[in-house]
């Protein structure tokens, strides 16, 4: 168990109010049916070979590429469910280098109609949550630069609409407005060409975009400050979208239509940002920073993110 596992559970016991037992420790294998792989299991790692006693079980194979022996393995599995009356689930690939043979698994798999479970972290950069934050830290860092508030508005967790998104993004194309003048009390550009009525409307989907942004923008652009500082106006942040309950309402969604994978993508994504922002506070929280340095800091925790998925129920 990992030390930080461990603490977090001893720590929910005593909020419980719970006494802990003591720790059961797993040191035989049960998993293992033959001798031979429990051998194997115990000297595969020693820097000197041992002979096993039987090998039954045990075999090696040598093919010409990382496909053929994805092959061998596919047509293995099907003759044990076919001939040996074995469930897919009670079959595992292991290998070490996952990354080499993951989508050529995936695809070869799929050919031999074998259902799989790849049990794989998956990196959280791309996921809706960790774009806002990455693009919100740039938007203040770089001060309003188009790429970061469009990605940030595009992440799915704005308060505004793909159509509303788009209309503000013609308008800003079109007038070149970025940094400081995304700090201007009104826009008025265009105002003959476009027309007052259109220009009120794009000024309001701005002070919308802006609302949750009041405050982050009251602290310093280039002066130090305690990080905790940050860390509160960005909680603040994330509670004006509604994000906690967008991303729900997501899980909820995707549990309906039966992506269970998604849905459990969505439940985990809150909580290992809030661990992130948590273990930022707990370790420099007092700590007098730059904008620009608590952003790398941030965006350091937050790429190193990964997640678990939850295997089928049966196949």
């Amino acid at each position: 168990m990992h030390l930080l596992t461990k603490k977090k559970l001893l720590a929910l016991a005593e909020e419980l109010q719970l006494a802990p037992v003591p720790p059961t420790l797993l040191e035989k294998n049960f998993r293992a049916e033959t001798d031979a792989l429990r051998n194997l299991e115990q000297e595969y790692f020693h820097s000197f070979f041992r002979k096993a006693p039987l090998a039954e079980s045990v075999h090696v194979v040598a093919c010409p590429s990382l496909q053929e022996e994805i092959r061998f393995a596919a047509g293995k599995i099907l003759r044990l469910v076919r001939e040996e009356g074995l469930r897919f689930r009670q079959i595992a690939i292991v290998t070490n280098a996952m990354e080499a043979y993951e989508k050529s698994l995936r695809g070869i798999l799929e050919e031999y109609e074998i259902p799989c479970f790849i049990d794989a972290r998956r990196e959280t950069t791309a996921h809706p949550l960790v774009t806002l934050l990455t693009s919100l830290l740039d938007i203040l860092v770089y001060d309003f630069k188009y790429e970061a508030v469009f990605s940030y508005l595009k992440s799915g967790l704005s308060l505004l609409s793909t159509e509303e998104i788009d209309i503000l993004e013609n308008y800003v194309l079109a007038y070149g407005i970025k940094g400081w003048k995304w700090r201007q009390d009104t826009w008025d550009y265009g105002i003959q060409r476009e027309g007052a009525e259109a220009v009120d409307a794009v000024n309001a989907l701005r002070d919308r975009v802006l609302a949750p942004f009041a405050p982050l923008l009251t602290l310093p652009q280039k002066k130090a400050f305690p990080l905790r500082e940050f860390l509160q106006a960005l909680l603040s942040h994330l509670e004006q979208l509604h994000a906690a309950e967008t991303l729900d309402d997501w899980a909820q969604s995707a549990t309906a239509a039966g992506n269970l994978n998604k849905a459990e993508e969505y439940r985990q994504i809150w909580q290992l940002v809030m661990d992130v922002l948590e273990k930022a506070d707990t370790i420099l929280g007092k700590e007098e920073l730059t904008l620009e340095e608590m952003a790398k800091i941030l965006k350091a925790g937050l790429e190193k993110c990964s997640m678990g998925v939850i295997p089928p129920i049966s196949f």
